[in-house]
């Protein structure tokens, strides 16, 4: 990026936008959780299929490492949805989740002008 040449890059910028993309939206959601036992989890993440299998790994790889998600509950955070056009929440927890899409106040020199 700093030298501007894109046979520079090791990925498109596109795909490297979208996965760091993917960090922060979990990010988010993390920020907005609860603690939860696994029950609520299941309960929440059932009508999403291949969720529920990670969900399932998940509990089932700290219960073979000693955690017990009953006496530790975990954090759950929100199921969110993004406009991708947009890059904005949408649904739900759409407010909650859009005001960590940007800081109110940036520190200088990583100040991000109004207009770009």
């Amino acid at each position: 990026m700093r030298s501007r040449k894109p046979s520079d890059l090791r990925a498109e910028i596109l795909d490297s936008h979208i996965t760091s993309l993917l960090c922060h939206i979990a990010n988010i959601s993390y920020r907005l959780g609860k603690t939860a036992l696994p029950e609520q989890m299941r309960e929440e993440i059932y009508p999403h299929q291949q969720a529920k299998e990670t969900l399932e790994r998940y509990c089932e790889h700290l219960l073979q490492n000693g955690v017990d998600l009953h006496q530790q509950p975990t954090i759950w955070g929100p199921w969110l949805a993004l406009d991708a056009a947009k890059e904005k929440f949408v649904g739900k927890f759409s407010s909650e989740a859009n005001k960590y899409l940007t800081r109110r106040k940036y520190r200088k020199p990583f100040v991000v002008p109004k207009k770009v």
